[in-house]
């Protein structure tokens, strides 16, 4: 059993370490490409945010012994805490120098093979594999709390949000957004935003079977905590939502009305009524079966009882609580009114009872007569 675990700690450990050196020789081509684009060294203060990856590292590898947050992933929350910068700064760079080109050689068998990458195709390369590089982390972290289904489900939804972010940097490739300085920085702040969804671990519910507090407050909890609505407001908040007002108030303010603008901004309201009906159903599905039920109390039930009488039901219980409450008196009447039903019943059934024996007695005469 101390083999099997020191086995899996050392492969959390393992798991931990390569993904973080993954984010890190990343980084530092980002980083190296910002200098170069610039031209000028002052940017490789950005390194600072390198060193808070190796921090990070250091205390999920030594104190958690390489197992990650429940709720968030704090390697994925470092690592864009490098590369978002400095994507703005490429970003940035492109709108002001859109026709730049750099060149770099491969030396092979004593021949330099010349390869052409202008600095558009660079920005894009980089920011496609940072998200790749976000999506392929998260599958070799270690799963801590998550199940396989649970990581496989976050793993789809990681991708397809991927795409979606992707998607909105068209927005920059338009001329009249490039000309217009405060929008690009509008874009760029969305695209950040969104980025920082990719950090919550979006599949992961809140565990309420231990919680001690009252059954209402942890029907709340499984509300506001289930997966459906945690999700489903991020994705809102963080994507869908931001990117609409972004697309609309492109189109009103630029005219710009390409194919790829009016695509995207129909999928955006699509999703986000998708979103808020998802989100609907599952408070009405909630409120209205699972909510617990209010407990009664003597004032409730004898507002309920005279009401019934007031709408002629046929049973006068509006003094119910009084014949209760007058001591030993009203619990003698209604006693002796029990009892007195009861002899009723019993004397009912007896003559009855004695009815049908006669009747049997006087069938069975008349067969032995009729056999003699």
């Amino acid at each position: 059993m101390n083999s099997d675990s020191d086995v899996r700690l050392k492969a959390h450990i393992f798991q931990a370490l390569i993904v973080r050196c993954i984010y890190l020789l990343h980084s530092v081509i980002v980083l190296w490409r910002v200098v170069i684009v610039r031209d000028s060294d002052y940017f490789w203060i950005y390194s600072v945010f390198v060193g808070i990856i190796v921090l990070e590292g250091l205390v999920i590898i030594v104190k958690r012994k390489g197992v990650e947050f429940k709720w968030f992933s704090s390697c994925i929350l470092t690592y864009s805490l490098v590369n978002v910068p400095s994507i703005w700064q490429l970003e940035l760079f492109r709108n002001t120098n859109p026709s730049t080109t750099n060149t770099t050689s491969i030396d092979t068998s004593n021949s330099v093979i010349p390869i052409y990458l202008n600095d558009e195709t660079w920005i894009f390369g980089l920011e496609q594999t940072f998200l790749l590089c976000i999506i392929f982390g998260r599958w070799l972290l270690p799963k801590g709390s998550l199940s396989r289904d649970k990581l496989s489900s976050l793993l789809l939804l990681l991708i397809g949000k991927a795409c979606d972010v992707t998607d909105f940097f068209t927005l920059i490739n338009e001329t009249k957004v490039r000309a217009d300085t405060n929008l690009v920085y509008a874009i760029l702040s969305t695209w950040s935003v969104s980025v920082v969804q990719f950090t919550f671990v979006l599949t992961e519910t809140e565990n309420a079977s231990n919680n001690k507090s009252s059954r209402r407050i942890t029907q709340l909890q499984k509300v506001f905590l289930g997966t459906d609505v945690w999700c489903c407001t991020i994705s809102v908040f963080m994507e869908e939502l931001p990117f609409l007002i972004m697309r609309a108030y492109t189109i009103a303010t630029h005219n710009i009305t390409s194919y790829s603008t009016l695509f995207f901004i129909t999928k955006n309201v699509l999703l986000l009524l998708m979103l808020f009906y998802r989100i609907s159903s599952v408070f009405c599905e909630e409120f209205e079966i699972h909510w617990p039920v209010v407990p009664i109390t003597k004032e409730s039930w004898s507002h309920d009882t005279r009401q019934t009488s007031r709408e002629g039901n046929g049973l006068d219980l509006g003094n119910l609580d009084e014949q209760l409450s007058s001591g030993p008196t009203g619990i003698n009447t209604r006693s002796n009114s029990l009892h007195t039903i009861n002899s009723i019943v019993s004397s009912t059934v007896s003559t009855k009872l004695r009815s049908c024996a006669e009747e049997t007695k006087k069938e069975t005469q008349s067969i032995e007569i009729l056999q003699i």
